[in-house]
């Protein structure tokens, strides 16, 4: 055997060829056809179809199948009918030695076929009518099918016609007494004709009947399915940032408006979320620059006190202690705004809450007037209960206390946080009234959300609060400072400055805080005649 050529290769030991690239065309219609098909629209409209297709077929066929089977019964019926009586007067007619003829035949419709045939088949003598006259192929009876129609004891059988043209259907009978049988068939022509047509109508009918179902649930399908458009359309618009973007609400009773409502609801919560998260990340920047802004005074107050006395510029005793002293000043403000600077971020990170031992309000209260007075002893502090009308229309208890006996007023929180809502109260007033001016400190149950009388009920029932306030008869708060007194940093007196007298605006923040976490409320106010109110609202024990 010679060896392959060197420039030739073995057929086997050749790599195939590189798969030839798709063309253009076939990159571009490719995955459209993919996104086509995959779209929740064109399956469910493809499953419309299918299914109708497949019931249309399956009914159709069982029609198909029920009629054919009818219109044979029919035939059946009459070749039956009609064998039994040629059976006997063929039977008749040879045992009397008679010959046949077609007079037996004379009476039958046309279009049957009659075959008598004896056993040893020495005659054989047939007759065949046509309704138009014309000759039409016999069926084809051989003996060996002649045969397998006698097995069959009288029940129809279907034979073909001699040149293959068309179907007969056949019964045959043996003669009594005589060995032979007769045979009688009829054309399937007319049955195989209706039933052609009948699947011809069934098959046209059927398909324009799936092709108008499956336009009609495409359709249907596209117009449920545009809410979903619409919510895919409404997260787009909200991943872009428009978070006001919500969902337009058809039907709340189909699943799609179930949905829709659903992601309204969500889409509100986010929005709400997100702009509380904004709102506190701004609150956050404020607090970071306010705080920067207040520390960095009394930094530069011990940075400037020491580059005078690194630089020599301190030279006597007197100059010494004056420098020290308002170093310590600076460093004591600096402390103070620190502890305050923690407190609030202890309690913005408490998720716990408070304790809950019973506290009595009205000895903190008795505690606090006595501090006010050893701070300003010319001051007329009293605590009283309290006594009448009252913000939000509360059902009062009154009477003035005094240093005696008294019946606690309870709560349920901190002491030691809540005496801190007391001392800043108290050191606001004294901070902010002139010297010598009253101060009430007002302490009591009430029923918070009790309509006045001639006002309409209100939407919330009524609830029991226990009220501590503090009045004071100082210039009193301007409007627009009202709805931020309790904000961080801020200050009524934005002229004064954060050195003597001017504190760094945490006191109420730090009160607002405390109330938050027991559970209450906090507002301030004006009093009619001057001063200032500040009302605290905390649940009962």
């Amino acid at each position: 055997m010679s060896a392959p050529s060197r420039g030739t290769e073995p057929e086997s030991e050749r790599p195939p060829d590189p798969p030839v690239p798709p063309g253009p065309a076939a990159r571009r219609t490719g995955p459209a056809v993919r996104r086509w098909f995959a779209s929740l629209q064109t399956k469910l409209a493809t499953v419309v179809v299918v299914v109708l297709a497949v019931g249309l077929a399956v009914t159709g066929s069982t029609a198909w199948a029920v009629l054919s089977r009818s219109l044979v019964g029919e035939v059946d019926a009459q070749l039956v009918k009609v064998v039994e009586p040629l059976a006997q007067v063929a039977s008749h007619n040879l045992l009397g030695g008679l010959p046949l003829s077609r007079t037996e035949t004379e009476s039958l419709p046309s279009d049957y076929y009659v075959l008598f045939v004896s056993a040893d088949a020495s005659f054989k003598s047939q007759w065949s009518s046509t309704a138009t006259g014309q000759p039409r192929s016999a069926p084809a009876i051989h003996p060996e099918t002649l045969e397998q129609v006698l097995d069959r004891h009288g029940e129809p059988y279907t034979v073909t016609a001699v040149d293959g043209s068309s179907r007969w259907r056949v019964v045959a009978l043996p003669l009594v007494g005589v060995q032979g049988s007769v045979a009688v068939a009829l054309p399937m022509d007319a049955l195989d004709a209706a039933s052609a047509q009948l699947r011809t109508v069934l098959v046209v009918v059927g398909g324009l009947t799936a092709l108008l179902g499956g336009y009609l649930g495409a359709l249907a399908v596209r117009r449920s399915l545009r809410p979903l458009h619409e919510i895919e359309r409404t997260a787009a618009a909200i991943a872009s940032g428009q978070l006001d973007s919500r969902v337009t609400v058809t039907d709340e009773h189909t699943e799609v408006g179930h949905l829709a409502t659903s992601l309204n609801a969500m889409l509100e919560r986010l929005e709400l979320a997100f702009a509380a998260r904004e709102a506190s990340e701004e609150r956050m920047r404020r607090f970071v620059a306010d705080a920067s802004h207040e520390l960095r005074t009394p930094l530069a107050t011990v940075r400037g006190y020491a580059e005078l006395y690194r630089m020599g510029a301190v030279t006597s005793p007197e100059e010494l202690a004056d420098t020290m002293r308002r170093v310590e000043e600076s460093a004591s403000r600096m402390g103070l705004l620190v502890e305050d600077l923690l407190v609030l971020a202890r309690l913005d990170e408490s998720a716990s809450g408070p304790s809950s031992d019973e506290v009595d309000l009205l000895a903190l209260a008795q505690d606090a007037a006595q501090d006010l007075v050893a701070l300003d002893p010319g001051r007329d502090v009293r605590v009283l209960g309290l006594d009448g009308a009252e913000l939000d229309g509360g059902e009062l208890d009154g009477g003035e206390l005094d240093g005696g006996q008294h019946t606690p007023v309870l709560v349920r929180g901190d002491a030691r946080r809540l005496r801190q809502v007391l001392t800043n109260l108290v050191g606001n007033v004294a901070a902010h009234t002139p010297a010598g001016s009253p101060c009430e400190i007002a302490v009591g149950h009430a029923v918070v959300g009790k309509p006045a009388v001639g006002q309409p009920e209100p939407e919330a029932p009524p609830s029991p609060v226990v009220v501590l306030e503090v009045r004071d008869r100082g210039p009193g708060l301007a409007p627009e400072h009202v709805e931020r007194i309790f904000e961080r940093f801020f200050r009524s007196d934005a002229s004064r400055g954060r050195g003597e007298g001017g504190g760094a605006g945490l006191g109420l923040a730090i009160v607002s805080s405390i109330v938050a976490a027991h559970g209450g409320r906090v507002d301030a106010g004006s009093r009619e005649g001057g001063g200032s109110v500040f009302r605290v609202e905390l649940p009962p024990a």
